[in-house]
């Protein structure tokens, strides 16, 4: 079974998709880091990221894979977590990401991984382009305060709320815009509004639709269609 989570920036999506994987005992698979891995190789090998075939042949060499207890795998060895946090990798994960060839490597490696195991997965073009047959997608979001509300309070950042809701928005229409992957509301995902709910019950409200084929009556979650996908 494949459970995938999107929405936009700020929606609290990564941390629902790992919850909601926990509870039912599956991997989850963090596509955006197999994009910091591509992103710190290509730094690492001294490879121009306007290069975009060199970049392709880095992704491919690495081989990318994930082990029975979710580890992501590189030529079958386990990939250092920490190697791929920070400002760095995440910047590098940006530029790869931008790259249609290296999206093709690596959305063909996230479906191999799909092939072999039950999964949850949460990214912009999770519910579109990797996995557009999973057995459960959703969408989730939540109001521009909302986001910029729990940004602050994840960051401790002291912006001002209004123009912290600015940068978000800004954010929005740059996913939303961008010719790679931008980020659509696939049709047949459940939309889930997050707004004055917590992590806990926005995963509650998940596994009802996935456990028991439809969420509490007068929920949050908004079907696209009469059955999920």
């Amino acid at each position: 079974m494949i459970i995938a989570i999107d929405g936009p920036a700020g929606s609290g999506k990564s941390t629902v998709a790992q919850l909601v994987a926990q509870e039912m005992g599956f991997l989850m698979l963090n596509t955006g880091a197999m994009y910091r891995a591509v992103g710190v190789a290509v730094h690492e090998a001294g490879v121009s990221f306007d290069d975009e075939a060199a970049c392709v042949a880095v992704a491919q060499s690495l081989d990318l894979d994930m082990d029975p207890e979710g580890r992501l795998l590189s030529r079958g060895h386990v990939v250092d977590a920490d190697g791929l946090l920070g400002e760095g990798p995440g910047a590098w994960a940006s530029k790869v990401a931008l790259l249609p060839g290296v999206r093709t490597v690596l959305v063909a490696a996230q479906r191999r991984v799909g092939e072999r195991w039950d999964l949850v997965t949460e990214g912009r073009d999770t519910t579109t382009v990797v996995f557009p047959d999973a057995d459960f997608k959703f969408f989730v979001t939540a109001s521009l305060a909302e986001r910029a509300r729990r940004r602050m309070a994840q960051t401790g950042f002291h912006k001002n709320l209004e123009a912290l809701m600015i940068d978000i928005e800004k954010r929005d229409r740059q996913d939303e815009q961008r010719e790679v992957a931008p980020l659509v509301r696939d049709p047949d995902a459940i939309e889930v509004l997050t707004d004055g709910l917590s992590i806990q019950r926005v995963v509650e409200l998940i596994l009802k639709v996935v456990q028991h084929g439809g969420p509490d009556r007068g929920a949050s979650p908004q079907r696209s269609r009469s059955s999920p996908s």
